[in-house]
């Protein structure tokens, strides 16, 4: 039965479309019936929506069985599959695309988000969905990027209709109605019938709020909190306003006469992320004629029970809008670039779940199957009643330090407790920073605290606040300078650094951001807050920052529950004294003497397995504990090889102890509460197996030797430089050949090392899976040196058999001392490791875009 109240919208001159495509739908016939019941015109599609389809449910297992048995690559099981939703979504929705002339009707493809830098490759790729779907109601999604702008541009000359994603200002947007004017006059020029071309431009909506509210909430005024809500209506109606003003002219009437079609506004992102909106509010308030609203089901069937708004001619919408929430001095432009990039990261870690989703159902790529490296490591059934019967739990919990056989910082045992006096400092000082206007947490984290902060961040108010911490424990030139292009009236630096930590990265970073607060006419010391251990070198260095002590006996991802950790967390709104509390109760079950004692049974597992792959619902936890489980046990020649792996389709999930924190299927081990609970529980169980493997898990390796003067790289391929020792070949001459040499020495795994920026170069991650596919080795991967605290000391104590590739990258403008700095560290490392005879290669990426895709294809070749 049709929907009043979406029919009124429909009437309005509001295109409704789903926001979600799955071949479920297609089979059972739902999307048929939303377009008969719910006056659904048009679908889009992204890598998240088919990354998460493909993932549930057996709808798609019988074409991966298919595509596995005839050694289909990853990438071309993708492709294979989206084709063949987006081909049927566009038979379902045919009539409708023949009843309106071609203005609705659509189904959107998405092209590689990866490609988002790159015009020639976008405009290739945009032309061969076009060519692979074969359908006249498609739209290529291409990014409103600046190389997807002359992108838009190319492939409307060539007779390709395109949905214009990723907008976020009216600036943009007009760069946007631009290059769709370019290219309709093009495709006339070309021969091609403009009354078949056909455009939309997406404007994001529920983002920008998500962005202002954050401003306006450190404002604190009453007349700012009373604007929360109101900014990305407002952005939308000024775009809308923009989009009357370019097709009401000149060149548009003469484009129009020659049959062409507006590039109609679209309205993407309309769930409400903030609950306490109405959950219609981004239909409701944009209800104006010739646009398009994209909705995800639950706000569609939000609308059709109880949703409300008139048509309104689009003039109205004049001069109302978002001058009204600018407060003085505010830079406009600034949010509407970080939502940009946030938006093209958020794909490029998409990515890896879409491949992660590929071969999680028959793997259908080429190349080596990892085979199992050892049986699933079970204790036999007399050690956890022999440990309880030598009263370790307790020991542990009472600080016996009698237990490992020497001892470097044990202040992990009674952290918990210490930290209690640190809620409220903590609160005191986020008020007075809230005050101040100041909400943005940038971190320069050394020892590992900065992934312990972003786990304890992400655990509160549902990830409500991650977007809050920027962590920056790399002096990555890269990474640095994204993280100084926030707000920095409304940015707090805040400097953490454990006992006996080198905090050389972490002055130069305060350097940076001394010299840009400065730059904007800022105080550092007011927007600075300093974390160290009494008398540490950052304390003397304060000046008038505010200054935090910690305590002087922990270090690395120990350090988690203390003021390294807790301090940036409680800053960005984390409730510090709930994750203490969440600790305080877990404690008792892991400090008594019991069989049921759940540290006992997983320190058991950890002392006796030779590898752990190890994945969570929340990748930040995942990362420290693997990060504790290779730092406290990797010594001595002891401790297992431990990943933190995608899920339950990486490689070693079938081939090693898996262990989750979180439920995840097949994992042997899941540790389950707020992340605090389980932190202290990944503590203990690794004091467990370090005193079964007779380590002191807190110690650290010898430091590191002399660091050789480097000579010319041995050569360079595609943008990159190859450096390496005397194992590598003479001959070798092309990355491919490199990392095949370096799979075939000898050794039990293979480690990569990205000294790159975690954000700008995400995709370098998504190669950790597929070269332990196909190498057949174990593979772990780490952001350097975030990293190196953690499974970094298990390479240089651990047990041998380590294969390094060390990845690293040029800076925007050459040599500095952020980047010096990156490459002394990445090069010390590699003295350190050749130094045990293990095998290094250096891959460094002279233009890193470039050298990334040179690097991808080498490994698709193994």
């Amino acid at each position: 039965m049709t929907n009043d109240r979406l029919a009124a919208l429909a009437a309005a001159g509001v295109s409704i479309w789903l926001d979600d495509l799955s071949r479920e739908r297609l089979r059972t016939g739902n999307l048929l019936e939303l377009i008969t019941d719910r006056h659904v015109v048009g679908v889009t599609t992204n890598p998240t929506i088919f990354a998460a389809a493909l993932a549930n449910g057996a709808a798609y297992d019988e074409q991966v069985r298919e595509l596995a048995a005839r050694g289909a690559s990853v990438e071309d099981a993708i492709r294979e599959i989206t084709v063949a939703d987006v081909q049927q979504a566009c038979d379902v929705f045919s009539g409708t695309w023949e009843t309106t002339g071609g203005v609705d009707g659509r189904v959107s493809l998405e092209v590689d988000p990866g490609l988002a830098r790159d015009t020639e490759r976008t405009v290739a790729q945009a032309l061969d969905l076009w060519k692979a779907v074969d359908r006249p109601n498609l739209l290529v999604k291409i990014p409103a990027t600046e190389a997807g702008l002359p992108a838009i541009t190319r492939a409307l000359a060539e007779g390709v209709s395109v949905n214009v994603t990723l907008i976020f200002s009216v600036e943009r947007y007009r760069a946007v109605m631009a290059a769709y004017l370019d290219g309709l006059e093009q495709a006339a020029e070309n021969g091609h019938p403009l009354a078949g071309l056909t455009s939309v431009a997406s404007f994001f909506v529920s983002r920008v709020d998500t962005e202002v509210d954050t401003r306006l909430e450190k404002i604190g005024t009453d007349e700012a909190l009373a604007l929360r809500g109101k900014a990305a209506v407002a952005n939308s109606r000024l775009a809308y306003a923009a989009y009357q003003e370019v097709f009401s002219g000149e060149r548009w009437e003469a484009l129009a006469a020659k049959g062409a079609k507006v590039q109609r506004p679209l309205w993407a992102s309309t769930g409400v992320k903030n609950p306490a909106y109405p959950d219609t509010l981004y239909v409701t308030e944009l209800v104006v004629t010739d646009t398009v609203n994209t909705m995800p089901e639950k706000t569609l069937n939000a609308f059709a029970d109880h949703g409300g708004g008139e048509g309104r001619p689009g003039h109205r919408h004049r001069g109302r809008g978002a001058g009204g929430v600018r407060r003085p001095g505010a830079r406009r432009r600034r949010p509407r670039g970080r939502l940009r990039r946030a938006g093209g990261r958020g794909r490029r870690q998409v990515r890896e779940v879409v491949e992660r989703a590929g071969r999680d159902r028959g793997r259908p790529a080429r190349g080596r199957t990892l085979g199992r490296t050892a049986p699933m490591p079970t204790p036999p059934s007399d050690v956890v009643p022999r440990l309880v019967a030598a009263g370790l739990a307790s020991r542990i919990g009472k600080g016996d330090t009698g237990l490992w056989p020497r001892v470097a910082r044990p202040g992990w045992v009674g952290a918990v407790r210490a930290a209690r006096p640190l809620v409220g400092e903590v609160e005191g000082l986020r008020e007075q920073l809230r005050v101040a206007g100041q909400g943005r947490v940038v971190l320069a984290a050394a020892g590992g605290v900065g992934v312990a902060a972003e786990a304890l961040v992400a655990d509160d108010a549902g990830g409500a606040l991650a977007h809050r911490l920027v962590v920056v424990d790399s002096t990555d030139p890269v990474q640095v300078a994204d993280a100084l292009a926030g707000d920095l009236a409304a940015t707090v630096l805040v400097l953490s650094a454990p006992p006996g930590e080198d905090v050389t990265g972490v002055a130069l970073v305060r350097d940076a951001a001394h010299a840009a607060f400065r730059a904007e006419g800022l105080d550092p010391d007011a927007h600075t807050v300093v974390v160290t251990p009494p008398g540490g070198p950052l304390q003397e260095q304060a000046g008038g920052a505010v200054v935090v002590l910690g305590p002087d006996d922990v270090d690395g991802p120990w350090a988690a529950l203390t003021a390294f950790a807790l301090v940036p967390a409680g800053l960005v709104g984390a409730d510090v004294g709930a994750a203490l509390a969440a600790a305080a109760d877990a404690a008792p079950a892991l400090t008594a003497d019991a069989e049921d004692n759940p540290a006992l049974e997983l320190g058991a597992l950890l002392a006796d397995a030779p590898v752990v792959a190890l994945a969570g619902r929340e990748p930040a936890l995942a990362e420290w504990a693997a990060q504790l489980v290779g730092a406290g046990l990797g010594k001595d020649g002891h401790g297992p090889l431990v990943t933190a792996v995608e899920g339950p389709g990486a490689p070693e999930w079938s081939g090693a102890l898996a262990l989750a924190t979180g439920d995840l299927p097949g994992a042997a081990v899941a540790t389950h509460g707020p992340a605090a609970a389980q932190m202290l529980h990944w503590q203990h169980a690794v004091a467990v197996a370090a005193h079964m493997l007779g380590v002191d898990p807190t110690d650290r390796p010898p430091a590191a030797v002399p660091v050789p003067a480097e000579g010319p790289p041995r050569f360079t391929d595609g943008g990159v430089e190859v450096r390496a020792g005397e194992w590598l070949p003479a001959g070798a001459s092309t990355v491919t050949e490199a990392l095949r040499a370096l799979a075939a020495g000898p050794g039990t795994h293979l480690i990569l090392h990205a000294y790159l920026d975690r954000g700008e170069d995400a995709s370098a991650a998504v190669l950790r899976a597929e070269l332990a596919r196909r190498t057949g080795l174990p593979t772990v991967f780490g952001w350097a040196p975030r990293c190196l605290p953690g499974s970094g000391r298990r390479d240089r104590g651990g047990p041998p058999g380590a294969l390094v590739c060390q990845l690293t990258g040029a800076g925007p403008d050459g040599n500095d001392p952020l980047g010096d700095h990156q490459l002394a560290l990445a090069r010390a490392d590699a003295a350190a490791l050749a130094a045990r005879g293990t095998s290094v290669l250096r891959l460094h990426f002279t233009d890193r875009v470039a050298g990334l895709v040179t690097l991808a294809r080498a490994v698709q070749q193994l």
